[in-house]
């Protein structure tokens, strides 16, 4: 009987970049180092629509107990069994029957609990998307059994350890860093003064690099601008970003004093802002502040989801690579701050340093190549 050709499904799943942006980047590694080596192998990519779900004050209780060894499978076994019975399993079993796959490498946590329960049981290796504490539901049942080939990656030892807190098996865990995309990782090699003549950007100012999510929070995003503009700190320059909305745009426009707005960024041009940067204003998602870490900028938290982005700003906090003002006067306070102590902004870089982004999608790539020819 003919061998079966060797192939790995990277999948993922959502609209935004959260989750697209890390495996887009695997998916990139693992094409170039199959065409490097000339490797015999296919890779496959899909994106799977998984339905919306509110993220609320109901989403934030269901994380936190998910995460309470007393209710943690009150919580986690109904959403295990329940997922058998969505639209993504059906998604994903179809892809994993559409690619046949010899190993699925997925990170994003309903996705991995399909894969693991389709009865063709291909091999999964399960990237978690955050830095801090995550939901337990990321760990499937089938990974925490001795015989299981599954593997569960995580960024740093805060992820090893809260695998091994929820009983997943310690030679399962396994820590390669948070991929980053490869504009990250071109935009890091360069000096923030080459970026910044390059993108027309003072070198004599600190610079704040700041996105209003498109317009999903485009009425408080104005006023925050609005409010720190005002403030005319001499030695700050404000870029805005309003992504998508034409509408944002021409209201940050019309903020006098004026700021630097900018619309809809490539990845490329995004990378070399916050790379431009001194710190970047963001949402606490794992990604952005994974792309922080990599451009060594200081991400300083001012809008957040509920749930799992709870964990991303302890980690930030309990770490010290950046600053956490969910209220509007703190992150005036907070900006005008670090623009004027650059000290603060010194330690929170060096704490940056003992997470691995630059290289991590190359060394998880590697990682999965070597798990398929195993085989």
């Amino acid at each position: 009987m003919a061998t079966r050709r060797k192939s790995i499904l990277v999948l993922t799943g959502g609209m935004g970049g959260g989750h697209t942006s890390p495996a887009g980047a695997v998916h990139d590694a693992l094409n170039k180092q199959k065409e490097l080596a000339g490797l015999d192998i296919d890779i496959h990519y899909a994106n799977v629509s998984v339905a919306p779900f509110p993220r609320n004050d109901c989403d934030d209780r269901r994380y936190r107990f998910s995460n309470n060894k007393h209710v943690s499978d009150l919580v986690v076994e109904p959403y295990r069994r329940n997922v058998s019975q969505t639209e993504a399993y059906s998604a994903v079993r179809d892809k994993i029957n559409e690619f046949n796959p010899h190993l699925v490498y997925v990170n994003h946590r309903i996705l991995a609990q399909a894969a693991s329960r389709v009865p063709e049981n291909p091999q999964t290796v399960i990237a978690t998307a955050d830095h801090g504490p995550i939901h337990a539901g990321w760990y499937p049942q089938r990974l925490r059994r001795s015989d299981s080939k599954d593997i569960v990656l995580v960024p740093g030892a805060e992820g090893k350890a809260h695998a091994l807190k929820t009983g997943v098996p310690e030679k399962k865990v396994v820590i390669l860093g948070y991929p980053v995309r490869s504009a990250f990782e071109a935009a890091a090699g360069r000096s923030k003064e080459e970026v910044r003549r390059e993108l027309g950007l003072p070198l004599d100012k600190k610079v704040l690099v700041i996105s209003g999510g498109s317009g999903h929070w485009g009425g408080y995003f104005t006023d925050l601008m609005a409010t720190l503009a005002g403030r005319q700190l001499p030695d700050l320059h404000i870029v805005a970003i309003a992504g998508a909305s034409a509408e944002l745009k021409a209201n940050l426009e019309a903020i006098r004093p004026s700021v630097d707005v900018r619309g809809l960024c490539s990845a490329e041009e995004m990378a070399k802002l916050t790379r431009a940067a001194d710190f970047a204003g963001i949402k606490a998602g794992g990604a952005t502040i994974g792309e922080c870490y990599a451009v060594n900028t200081v991400p300083v938290v001012y809008q957040k989801l509920s749930g799992v982005e709870e964990g991303n700003m302890r980690h930030i906090e309990k770490e010290g690579t950046g600053f956490v003002a969910l209220d509007k006067a703190k992150f005036i306070d907070a900006i005008a701050g670090l623009s004027a102590q650059p000290d603060s902004l010194q330690s929170a870089l060096e704490n940056q340093r003992k997470f691995f982004t630059n290289g991590s999608a190359e060394t998880i790539g590697q990682f999965l190549i070597n798990k398929v020819m195993e085989r």
